[in-house]
């Protein structure tokens, strides 16, 4: 199996969703749909007007038809199963490679001795701060 290299073909991700970075999303209320099938089946049962039991099976096509569009704007949703489940493989692949370089670099002496030196600095400037030895509170 090859291994990700660093420079992909991905896109760059935004750091803060927007909506327009993020159209699929969504309320889970545009999914519940069963209170109005209900509806419509209480009013077949109390014989209601026709029209009034035309326009509540109207509104549950409409609903469908809103669920639909959202789930089409869902990304991945043109792709087969085996396809999404080949891009979430490689997607993990990606996020692995990269969160191993971050270890790495964090690790490098320099980054390690400026983010010491950064939290010394921090704790001298905070006065009310006062790093105490873990207590073994088990033993008592």
């Amino acid at each position: 199996m090859a291994t990700p290299s660093t420079t992909s073909n991905y896109p760059s991700v935004p750091a803060t969703p927007t909506a327009t970075t993020m159209p699929y999303q969504f309320q889970r209320s545009d999914f519940t749909l069963l209170p109005q099938l209900a509806q419509i089946l209480e009013r077949l049962e109390q014989g209601q007007d026709l029209a009034e039991i035309g326009r509540a099976v109207k509104g549950l096509n409409e609903s469908f038809v809103r669920c639909q569009r959202i789930l089409d704007q869902l990304p991945g949703a043109d792709l087969s199963r085996e396809e999404q489940e080949n891009q979430l493989r490689q997607e993990t692949q990606v996020l692995t490679l990269k969160k191993a370089q971050l270890r790495q670099y964090m690790n490098l002496p320099l980054i390690s001795a400026q983010l010491v030196d950064e939290a010394g600095s921090l704790l001298a400037e905070t006065e009310s701060v006062t790093i105490f030895e873990p207590m073994d509170i088990g033993s008592g």
